[in-house]
């Protein structure tokens, strides 16, 4: 079955037809051009994480910049396809994606406030659309590039951090959020997330990596990564890091070179563990924190504001079980039933686990149809992990694998501004590795076409 439409622009006679075209691989510019996007669309992410104004609003949705690199990025796509023909993603993702934007519409139609749901279908349509677009980076090398810049920018958002830690700058005691460092950042919560999960993808890369000098500089990049992720003094994403290292380091090995890796795994956080106990005043800091999950207050321990969102969630799904209170409802109906300090001082907070949230905004029916979903996001690269055909680009894909199973486990929202532009920026590169090893005319699979198919 083919996996590539015909060019429209070859009805007027316009158009290429070489075998470069009809695997559907982009020309080397175009692919620079997706590398320059894809990191145009991490530092949109970056502006939108400092909590800069919206390009414009319409009462509560925003136009923000991921959304006008994203854009940027359907609209080469679209034009490549007009002069190329179009070439589909695999149905072990697209078909998942597809039940659950038609669990969402049908959750639209019930909720009774429907601005945000509505602009909740649309988000899906841009991430689904930018994901198709950025898999015109077929070339594992650029697609690398991509990556190393996300690793470069958290780099240097440790950096940053680091210094208001020693300096004490830019926080504010008065604000629950900004007590920590957080490098540009709004809040030290963001930031402390995704310099875990860089830290993890840092980590698959390590392990997989064949040549000693890009594995060094990738161990010293998750220590540094790790470091930054300790002073945001955030709890839960410590918890995803280890779990998605131990996952990452099974799936990369078995036997005696699974008991070494996990050795040296142990040893990077024992790295990481003594440069705490070896600062004063970070230790101090840290084991206070912790001392925090002791308080009775709710305006002091935010695992009782996490119990306070989860109860509500929970309530919202028990009066809509069937198509919940609609998508990206949560946050505006939360601050009417739970006021600052029960929310973890957000105002408009979600409810910080996906599955909960689901539940509620997308009742029974977008539950289940959001399960396959998040199957089919890892199964893209797991399918492969050990097929020997794959081996070259086997780095991507265990880091690929690391940052998802990371953000899963963390039970992070896959539609949602600039977290979710993340998301769908590693699905598309991965779309696009994929893309690179199964042509129209290879049958790597024994199957023409497998792109499709698989």
């Amino acid at each position: 079955m083919s996996s590539q439409t015909t060019p429209l622009a070859s009805a007027f006679g316009w158009g290429r037809n070489s075998s470069r075209v009809r695997a559907g691989e982009a020309s080397p510019a175009i692919q620079s051009l997706m590398v320059v996007l894809g990191c145009c669309l991490v530092i949109g992410g970056l502006v939108y994480f400092a909590e800069t104004e919206p390009l414009f609003k319409i009462e509560s949705v925003e136009f923000t910049a991921p959304d006008l690199v994203a854009g940027l990025i359907v609209v080469v796509a679209v034009f490549w396809g007009l002069w190329n023909g179009f070439q589909f993603p695999p149905k072990i993702i697209v078909i998942p994606f597809a039940c659950f934007f038609v669990a969402t519409a049908l959750s639209v139609l019930a909720a009774d406030e429907k601005l945000r749901p509505a602009a909740a279908l649309i988000q899906m349509v841009e991430f689904g659309s930018f994901a198709w677009g950025i898999s015109l980076l077929t070339s594992h090398r650029r697609v690398l590039r991509v990556v190393h810049f996300i690793l470069g920018i958290f780099v240097l958002e440790t950096v940053i951090a680091a210094w208001q830690f020693a300096a004490g700058s830019d926080l504010d005691p008065n604000n629950p959020l900004r007590v920590y460092p957080h490098g540009t950042f709004s809040s030290q919560m963001k930031y402390g997330e995704f310099c875990a999960v860089s830290a993890a993808v840092a980590y698959a890369l390590s392990i997989s990596t064949p040549k000693k000098s890009a594995r060094l500089v990738y161990v010293v990049t998750m220590l540094v990564l790790l470091f930054g992720a300790v002073i945001a003094h955030e709890r839960a994403p410590w918890i995803a890091f280890l779990a998605s290292g131990i996952i990452t380091t099974f799936l990369s090995s078995r036997g005696k070179k699974r008991r070494i890796l996990m050795m040296r795994f142990a040893a990077g956080i024992l790295c990481v563990v003594l440069a705490v106990v070896s600062i004063p005043s970070l230790r101090e800091s840290l084991i206070s924190r912790i001392a925090e999950a002791q308080s009775q207050d709710v305006g002091t321990n935010t695992l009782l504001s996490r119990l306070m969102v989860w109860g509500l969630a929970w309530q919202f799904f028990q009066s809509h079980p069937v198509l919940g209170i609609g998508p990206k409802n949560f946050t505006l109906f939360s601050p009417q039933f739970l006021d600052l300090e029960e929310t973890g001082w957000i105002e408009g907070a979600d409810a910080h686990n996906i599955w909960l949230q689901t539940l509620a905004e997308g009742g029974v029916i977008g539950f289940i149809t959001y399960l396959p979903l998040c199957f089919g996001i890892l199964a893209l690269a797991y399918s492969r992990l050990r097929d020997s055909q794959w081996a070259d680009v086997r780095p991507f894909l265990l880091a690929y694998l690391a940052y998802h199973c990371f953000m899963m486990i963390l039970s992070n929202a896959y539609f949602v501004k600039a977290e979710g532009h993340m998301h769908y920026l590693m699905i598309g590169l991965m779309l696009g590795v994929i893309r690179g090893k199964i042509g129209l005319g290879d049958k790597i699979d024994g199957t023409a076409g497998s792109l499709v198919s698989c």
